[in-house]
């Protein structure tokens, strides 16, 4: 028995290696930039030759090379079973019939199993994948097992060269720093709203607190008078510097006008730079303390920007923290093109509508999800003679774009999520300053779609620092219309 015995853990040392060698896992679930698949449930992440595969059984559902990765980031989050429960009960529109009967099954489908289920509190374990693919910067987050976490994690650095972020790591270290520095922190009004570090702070009352980073002070701040590390609205580099005041001079010296603070006051005075397109903070002073903000570009709400680093072909609208689109200009088989990201409404989904993307050459309008089988069926192409209107959605919706020509509608919507939100859901919440951002893109859309050559030239303007988005509808008398 001893030999046998001994013979079993050389059998499972000589297999442990394998195990560690595995290169593909379970994913439950993806969401982000991949092509349509009817359900992004039951996946197979597969790490192999420096390329990272998701594939749906036999198909390849997306494909990343391992250099093109720019960041590879876990997280994890709660989760309530009772929320999934409600969310696809299966028991409750069945027990809506008559009778004692139905009425005990409803009263077990919506009271007993709920309240069961309402103390339980799973884990869910995220490995978001970030990588640049040509012009624009693509995500997908994959829903993994959490016994899994560590080989995908190792894998994927092995694969791609980069050192993976631990999020949570990294939210309890912030928590743990802040909870040291809270009898520092301060609170300041603002009478406007201000853009600081691509960000917008509202009008009214922020709390905040400077740190000392790696890198130097960062002055985070709050939104409202929170001191909550889940209600941080930035984080950004300052100069810190003691200061003394008129008044706290005139005091040293015995002088009249001296100040009456009390010394550690932490009201803080709020200095703006003002432009014709927005305000700014320049200058916090707490105490004796002066808090240098660095110098940002103010730019207005829904302003066309271009990307720095993309040579010009990529130009971002935005509306700071709250929505951000991109126009790429670039090329679709050969013709010069702008692309976008956008959702595709007109038709029907189980799960969230995915973005993808839209190519407007001077003769052809392309939409392109992917290279899947499923979103293969999906994929719509027109001459831009075969339309015959190009208008905004249902209800004069000004962020959808609507073709027509004489036998089918269709109908999209620019993607515009916010600056590290997840993929933009079925039905968004209708914030305006999305909407604004969401406008805007498609007014270049249906300019693009309708005069080629006139989007091109406003595109060129916005490089060159024309500001202003012009209306797309004064482009009707230029000759190149569709009829």
């Amino acid at each position: 028995m001893g030999s046998r015995a001994l013979a079993w853990t050389l059998a499972i040392a000589l297999a442990a290696p394998a195990e560690a060698s595995k290169t593909s896992w379970p994913v439950e679930f993806a969401q982000g930039d991949f092509p349509y698949i009817p359900q992004h449930k039951n996946l197979t992440l597969e790490v192999a030759d420096r390329s990272i595969r998701v594939l749906r059984q036999d198909e390849t559902v997306g494909a990343i090379p391992g250099d093109s990765i720019v960041t590879v980031v876990y997280d994890s989050a709660p989760y309530r079973p009772v929320v999934g429960y409600f969310r696809g009960s299966p028991g409750i529109s069945a027990a809506s019939g008559g009778g004692w009967a139905a009425g005990a099954a409803l009263g077990l489908f919506v009271v007993v199993i709920p309240v069961l289920l309402a103390p339980i509190v799973k884990t869910q374990h995220f490995v978001t994948l970030v990588w640049k693919d040509h012009d624009l910067v693509r995500s997908v987050s994959l829903q993994v097992k959490g016994k899994d976490r560590e080989a995908i994690l190792s894998a994927l650095s092995a694969a791609t060269g980069a050192a993976w972020r631990d999020a949570p790591a990294e939210r309890d270290r912030l928590a743990k720093d802040l909870g040291a520095a809270k009898s520092t922190s301060f609170a300041f009004d603002l009478d406007r709203q201000a853009f600081v570090a691509d960000t917008y702070l509202d009008a009214g009352t922020h709390r905040a607190v400077v740190l000392d980073g790696v890198n130097g002070p960062e002055l985070i701040v709050f939104e409202g008078s929170s001191y909550n590390p889940k209600k941080v609205l930035l984080s950004t580099p300052v100069r810190v510097q003691k200061t003394t005041s008129q008044e706290e001079s005139a005091a040293a010296a015995g002088e009249p006008g001296a100040s009456t603070r009390e010394p550690g006051s932490r009201d803080a005075v709020v200095i703006h730079r003002d432009t014709p397109d927005g305000s700014t903070i320049e200058e916090l002073r707490v105490g004796d303390r002066s808090i240098t903000l660095p110098d940002f570009v103010v730019t207005p709400p829904g302003s066309p920007r271009p990307v720095p680093g993309t040579d010009g072909k990529v130009v971002e609208i935005s509306f700071g923290q709250f929505a951000v689109g991109t126009i790429t200009r670039t090329e679709y088989e050969g013709e010069e093109a702008f692309r976008f990201q956008v959702i595709r409404i007109d038709f029907a989904l189980t799960s969230t509508f995915p973005a993808a993307d839209l190519y407007v050459t001077p003769e052809r309008v392309i939409f392109d999800p992917g290279d899947t089988k499923a979103a293969r069926r999906r994929r719509l192409e027109f001459r831009r003679d075969e339309i015959i209107n190009v208008d905004s959605g249902a209800m004069d919706n000004p962020a959808t774009v609507r073709l027509t020509t004489e036998k089918e509608k269709h109908l999209f919507r620019l993607r515009a999520p916010g600056r590290g939100q997840p993929a933009t859901p079925v039905w968004p919440l209708d914030h305006g300053r999305t909407r604004l951002v969401e406008t805007r893109l498609a007014d270049f859309v249906r300019l693009a779609i309708r005069n080629f050559k006139a989007a091109d030239s406003l595109y060129e303007g916005w490089l060159a620092g024309v500001p202003g988005l012009a209306p797309a509808e004064t482009d009707e008398n230029q000759g190149e219309s569709p009829p």
